[in-house]
């Protein structure tokens, strides 16, 4: 069953408040629901303390909404994922209150990471393309292509990449698409 946590935060106060779900998917072991914000800061690393932190200012100043995905450490050395979403919301008394959800991201996070590795070590040019235009690739595309960096990759149109016909003359374009159709619909 997929169940989302809720928190809220008061940083005049500096706590947070935890719902059970929230305490369970961050796997505490904390008697309150309420905790201080350095001690909950202190269960993440340094780079989504920081994060957080930017995001948290970033919802303040503009009043926004936000979303971060946090990695959370323990004494063993394991570490989890998790993604909080939060809006500013302003109190009966007018003071800015931040509150939202709590996902469990760690096994999204841990498939990511291993397409990711895949993706990028596989010796053919492989390349992720939509409709708003090219995504990523690997460093064997860059080579193939004769890019030096991703950005290069990105700022192309896949038509400037591929030559207008391939060697047994049907246009390349085309024949892309067709192998893209036959993809989505076989797998």
């Amino acid at each position: 069953r997929y169940t989302d946590g809720l928190w809220s935060a008061d940083f005049l106060e500096d706590n947070i408040v935890l719902n059970e779900d929230a305490i369970s998917i961050l796997k505490l072991n904390i008697q309150e629901d309420q905790i201080d914000l350095i001690s909950f800061l202190s269960f993440f690393t340094e780079d989504s303390r920081r994060e957080f932190k930017n995001q948290y200012a970033k919802a303040i100043n503009i009043g926004d909404k936000f979303q971060v995905d946090l990695q959370k450490k323990d004494y063993s050395g394991d570490s989890s994922w998790v993604q909080m979403q939060g809006m500013v919301k302003e109190d009966e008394s007018g003071r800015n209150i931040l509150m939202g959800s709590l996902f469990d991201i760690d096994e999204t996070r841990q498939l990511e990471e291993k397409f990711n590795k895949l993706f990028n070590h596989i010796s053919q040019p492989a390349f992720i393309s939509g409709e708003s235009g090219l995504w990523d690739c690997n460093k064997a595309a860059l080579k193939y292509f004769e890019l030096s960096n991703k950005e290069d990759f990105l700022d192309k149109k896949l038509a400037e990449l591929l030559p207008l016909n391939q060697p047994d003359g049907s246009g390349s374009l085309r024949q892309l698409k067709q192998h893209m159709k036959k993809s989505l619909n076989d797998g």
